[in-house]
């Protein structure tokens, strides 16, 4: 598959979560603004940034989300942990998780070696590539 291909493939998986999804949480800053980059406009939930632990995360996501919320956590062992603990936690408050749009993230990024959330950035097209040679 094209990096094109690929492209359009992930910013449908992310333009879905506009309609599935009340609420997103990502490990951080970088993770949030590559789903932004793609089309995601609701609620971003960042972990990493929010220095309380899973626990206390979780409490306060329960408080302010709006449901269904989906857990796009990096694909690796850390991501993976983290990923399974709060969706445990949410779960247990009695938020409804939908782990669609992370499955599928995670079948089109593996495939091309890509792990985490932040490198889906590396197949979105450039601004500054252009396929015209300048005009003399």
């Amino acid at each position: 598959m094209k990096r094109p291909e690929i492209y359009l493939k992930i910013r449908e998986v992310i333009e879905d979560l506009n309609y599935s999804a009340g609420s997103v949480i990502v490990e951080g800053r970088h993770d949030e603004l590559v789903l932004r980059s793609y089309g995601y406009s609701g609620k971003i939930f960042r972990f990493s940034d929010s220095r309380m632990n899973i626990l206390e995360f979780t409490e306060m996501v329960a408080e302010k989300c709006i449901e269904p919320v989906a857990i796009l956590t990096d694909f690796d062992e850390e991501g993976d942990r983290i990923y399974k603990r709060i969706k445990s936690e949410l779960q247990a408050l009695g938020i409804k998780i939908l782990d669609s749009p992370r499955n599928e993230l995670y079948k089109i990024a593996s495939s091309h070696g890509v792990h985490t959330i932040e490198g889906l950035a590396h197949f979105k097209p450039s601004l500054f590539q252009t396929s015209n040679k300048p005009k003399k």
